[in-house]
């Protein structure tokens, strides 16, 4: 095991991979906030509307973790690290969370996130930043992600992450998956409704 960093693209399912891997207890972050991850796990999931996904959610400190000590592993967290100034101040092993731009623009659309966020009156737009898409590996996704794919230590699809139920954690970190995970999993997929995890290609087995 090794601390990491998680960097993904607004609308990608940053939280959810985060919350994974805190779930395995063999890794740590802290917060913004004065709370542990067991008060952020109930809260911040306790979504009762889609238009106030991103009110809950709270989000980790990098320079705080950095400063903590901890026997287990570190996970430095960069959402559109495209705007980060230094994606590798405190650990060099990228893992790049992603998916494709059609999928990701509808993701991010039922949340408000991303190109969304802040702009309730915004329709969905198929069309939004399409200028800004790149193949990569045959799949079309949003630009400025691709250059953090290409030098990436893991690079993790959001639809394997939940299709597999968790085991490309194992394959690729050698991470076991345990009971909370799984259940985490099959409550975040519960969030969103069953038509369009069909259309962005997620299964809605439980």
């Amino acid at each position: 095991m090794n601390d990491l960093n998680i960097l993904y693209s607004g609308g990608s399912g940053g939280f959810l991979l985060l919350h994974l891997l805190l779930l395995s207890d063999r890794y740590v972050v802290k917060f913004s906030r004065a709370v542990d991850f067991d008060y952020v796990l109930e809260h911040q999931w306790n979504i009762k509307n889609s238009n106030q996904w991103k009110l809950t959610e709270v989000w980790p400190s990098n320079r705080l973790t950095h400063q903590c000590t901890s026997d287990l592993n570190k996970i430095y967290f960069y959402c559109n690290p495209e705007f980060e100034r230094n994606t590798k101040e405190y650990c060099d092993f990228d893992v790049v969370l992603y998916t494709d731009y059609v999928s990701q623009q509808k993701l991010a659309f039922y949340k408000k996130a991303n190109w969304y966020s802040g702009r309730p009156g915004l329709k969905f737009d198929g069309e939004l930043y399409k200028n800004r898409v790149e193949e990569y590996c045959g799949q079309l996704l949003y630009k400025p992600i691709v250059p953090f794919l290409k030098t990436a230590k893991v690079a993790i699809k959001l639809q394997d992450l939940v299709n597999t139920n968790g085991a490309v954690l194992e394959n690729k970190l050698g991470l076991p998956m345990n009971d909370k995970q799984h259940q985490f999993i099959n409550a975040w997929k519960k969030l969103h409704p069953t038509e369009l995890l069909t259309d962005i290609g997620i299964k809605n087995e439980t």
